[in-house]
């Protein structure tokens, strides 16, 4: 099935989000958006990473928590010494 440009996909793969912002606004914008995210997530900012994630992509609750955790594990596999603390200690003392 082909959405329409500027869809909103309903995967939670963010190379199909990076393609729909492709579509839907300039390069320049969607590549800021995609490293805030990924920064939030370098450094351990959680809450801030689901919030954009919500309010960037229109995200429920749940369906931020599944693009955050597929994010982060992409990122452990690609950028693993830019991680701020361990694996182990990811997510300590977070409650949401």
């Amino acid at each position: 099935m082909v959405k329409p440009p500027g869809a909103i996909p309903t995967g939670h793969d963010l190379a199909q989000i990076a393609t729909a912002l492709a579509r839907s606004c300039d390069y320049g914008r969607m590549t800021e958006r995609l490293a805030a995210l990924e920064e939030h997530i370098l450094q351990h900012r959680i809450l801030p990473a689901l919030m954009a994630l919500r309010e960037e992509f229109g995200y429920s609750p749940p369906e931020a928590i599944d693009a955050f955790s597929k994010r982060y594990d992409q990122l452990r596999v690609t950028r693993p010494p830019e991680f701020t603390v361990s694996r182990e200690d990811y997510g300590q003392n977070f409650y949401s």
